[in-house]
Formats: C-alpha cells, sequence, structure tokens
C-alpha cells in the first residue's frame, strides 16, 4: 500500500536538501511534488516557464532576469535551481491563483502547465487533491505555501514509511497544525484563491511571530494566567507591541516616545482596556526588539 508524505519547510533551500536526501535513499524521483513560494521570482528567473519545456538536469540554467539581484544573490539562486533539477524529474515556474508566482516540481509542474495552457484547473488545491490530499489537509498546506513555505510530498511503498518520514522531520518540517491556530487567532479560516499574495515583508512578520509563540505565552502564564481568561485574550496585544517595534518609523525610538502612539492604536482596536493590555503589548515590543 503507497502512503504519501507531506513536509513543509520555511524554505525552499531546507525542502531541496531533504529531497536530494530522499532520492540518495533509494525514492524515486517521479514520486518527488514540490511547491515553493517565489514572490519576487528570485528562483523562477533561471527557469522556463510552466508554458515553455520544464527544466531537467540536462538543460542550461538561464541568466537571471532580474536586474536588483547582485551577482552573489543570482549566484546563490541559480545554484538552488540547479540542484532542483537534478532531483526533480520536472521543474517549472508559474502562477497559482491566491498565491502568486511559484517554483514547482514533479506533477505539480504540470498543472502549472496546463494552467498556462488555459484550462480550467482547481489550482493548487486540486493539484494536491490529484496526489491524494484530503481537501482539509490541502487547504492547510496551500495557505501554507502562501505564507512563505515549501511543500515537499513524497509517495513510498508502506514499508518504507518510517524511514522516509524520518529523514523528512531531519529537516525540521513546519508543525502546520499549530501554524494554522495561529492563524486562526488572526482572523484566519480558510485558503482563498482571490486573496492577495503575501509579500517578503508579510512571510517575514508572519515567522517573527512565529519564533515569539512560546515567549508570548510563556509570559502570559507568569503574569496573566490567574486571571482566568485565556492566552487568546492577550494575544492582540504582544501582536501590537511585535508590529511597533518592526515599523520603520520606530527604528531608534524608546518605548516611552511610542506608547503614546500604541495607546491610541490599541483604543481604535476597541479590544479591551488599555490598562489591562499594556503591560502584554510592551512585551511584543521588547521581545521583537530583542529578536532583531
Amino acid at each position: 500500500m503507497e502512503k504519501i508524505l507531506i513536509a513543509l519547510y520555511d524554505e525552499l533551500e531546507t525542502a531541496r536538501d531533504a529531497a536530494d536526501e530522499l532520492v540518495d535513499a533509494g525514492v524515486d524521483r517521479a514520486l518527488l511534488d514540490l511547491v515553493a513560494y517565489d514572490p519576487e521570482g528570485e528562483y523562477g528567473q533561471f527557469l522556463h516557464t510552466a508554458d515553455d519545456i520544464p527544466v531537467t538536469d540536462e538543460m542550461d540554467i538561464g541568466e537571471p532576469a532580474d536586474e536588483g539581484v547582485s551577482t552573489a544573490e543570482a549566484a546563490g539562486f541559480g545554484a538552488v535551481v540547479g540542484t532542483l533539477g537534478g532531483i526533480f524529474a520536472s521543474l517549472a515556474a508559474g502562477f497559482f491563483p491566491g498565491i502568486g508566482p511559484v517554483v514547482a516540481a514533479g506533477s505539480v509542474a504540470a498543472t502549472l502547465a496546463t494552467a498556462a495552457a488555459g484550462a480550467t484547473t482547481g489550482g493548487i488545491i486540486g493539484a494536491l487533491v490529484d496526489l491524494g490530499l484530503s481537501k482539509e489537509t490541502a487547504n492547510l498546506y496551500a495557505e501554507g505555501v502562501r505564507r512563505g513555505g515549501t511543500l515537499l510530498i513524497t509517495r513510498v511503498p508502506e514499508d518504507e514509511e518510517r524511514e522516509v518520514w524520518s529523514i523528512l522531520t531531519d529537516y525540521d518540517p513546519i508543525d502546520i497544525d499549530q501554524r494554522a491556530t495561529q492563524w486562526r487567532r488572526e482572523g484566519w479560516t480558510s485558503f482563498d484563491t482571490s486573496g492577495q499574495p503575501y509579500s517578503h515583508v508579510e512571510v517575514q512578520r508572519d515567522r517573527d511571530l512565529y519564533t515569539l509563540e512560546e515567549e508570548f505565552q510563556e509570559h502570559y502564564r507568569e503574569n496573566y494566567a490567574a486571571l482566568d481568561r485565556p492566552y487568546e485574550h492577550y494575544q492582540p496585544g504582544y501582536v501590537l507591541g511585535h508590529d511597533l517595534a518592526r515599523d520603520p518609523r520606530h527604528q531608534g525610538r524608546e518605548w516611552t516616545d511610542v506608547r503614546p502612539e500604541a495607546r491610541k492604536q490599541w483604543e481604535e482596536f476597541d479590544i479591551g482596556d488599555w490598562d489591562d493590555y499594556q503591560d502584554a503589548i510592551y512585551y511584543g515590543w521588547t521581545a521583537k526588539r530583542r529578536l532583531t
């Protein structure tokens, strides 16, 4: 019986390394699929688009199209694409509604080519369901790609599942359920093909908040848990403090200078009394400053 194994990584390079090890371990590269967020075309610029011939390991990787990319950066992006071409059976750049530009490999690359040709498809959700994912699971992972992730999927015989999963987890994949819980706290409900693609700035904001989540929860346990209110009650305060600290307008400013604006913004949110939340807001500010 064939098993489908899925891993989502924050970085394309990490997914690339995991896929490379899978192939070295004997996984058929024809059974590997990948889709990666590429909003600025940093990787896709080295590829044929999905309505052209997919890149393989026998093909030349082109020159970078983005004149704003330094020579060193371009060499790095091109090297990643070159190694991907040696791992996957096919590789292409294209566009998925709700995500924007992506790099895809395997059968997902074929889906991009179909879409580029004008055929009706189910977008990324349809592509993932075709691979064997449930619609619910596909919805979560599609949102994960939209928010900057790289999705790696493989199909293996049941007796190889443990070994292959061990390789995937060695590269520290994202806990998709944990991420989805955080998305829902900010109002997310499901992947939306008509949604606005994420920018690099938005992706970095999300990743900062993921990194700080446990720290925020620890502060909550030490300062608020005895008040018999859930963490979700205070989480908007931590997020506001974080967002204020990453705002370029406040770089180099002290909290005492920013505090009046923080209070004004908080009161505009109309979530709760400033005095009840100000410690959480300040903690979010200081935590982001330490992270920076």
